[in-house]
């Protein structure tokens, strides 16, 4: 068994899950056009805040669920759970007001079909 594995899969995972992350948001969520380069690099920005607090607390928290927690083998396991619940709430309201923000006079948001686009409006 490899010691504090579960740390070497925490930075392996984030990598993808800030790829696939980017994508759900720029297309399903907030929709918006073009900037691809500069929305993803503010994705990882922000999911590299998130993943580096994650990196400092989840030792911590491991240390703290082993005190309290009996069956040891899934401290790690609801540590990272606990610290992914509050990531969620976090990152997306760093993307709303950070990534996938429209730079000031640019309307980047897609329009459904008929409605007014900001310029329009």
């Amino acid at each position: 068994m490899i010691p504090y594995a579960y740390m070497a899969a925490m930075a392996v995972s984030s990598v993808i899950n800030i790829s696939v992350a980017y994508l759900g948001y720029k297309l399903f969520v907030f929709k918006t056009k073009g900037n691809y380069v500069r929305e993803y690099f503010r994705c990882y920005v922000v999911y590299g805040a998130a993943a580096a607090t994650n990196i400092l607390l989840l030792p911590v928290l491991v240390i703290l669920l082993d005190l309290v927690i009996v069956q040891q083998v899934y401290v790690p396991y609801i540590a990272g759970g606990a610290l992914s619940l509050g990531t969620v709430f976090l990152s997306f309201f760093g993307h709303k007001e950070f990534s996938f923000k429209p730079q000031c006079g640019a309307a980047t948001r897609a329009t459904a079909p008929g409605e007014a686009t900001e310029s329009e409006r």
